[in-house]
């Protein structure tokens, strides 16, 4: 009966493994998928401050302003 009780113990063990390894496996993938997205965020944030500040930048057009923001950097306080 002990011989048994051994093998059956070794069985859960090795199956116990093997769905922990599943798990690493998957959590492993889940972390590259949030850092992907989070890189990707970011890399999305940069692009739209990088095309914000180019628009500050624009010269305003002859006789109007190019945005209501053109009063606090043309220097006519």
């Amino acid at each position: 009966m002990e011989i048994k009780t051994k093998s059956q113990t070794a069985i859960a063990l090795e199956q116990a493994m093997l769905h922990l390894e599943r798990v690493q496996h998957v959590l492993a993938t889940l972390r590259r998928g949030a850092a992907d997205k989070l890189q990707e965020a970011r890399r999305l944030s940069e692009n739209d401050l990088r095309r914000l500040l180019a628009n500050l930048r624009l010269p305003p057009k002859e006789g109007k302003r190019s945005s209501f923001l053109a009063p606090l950097f043309d220097g006519s306080n």
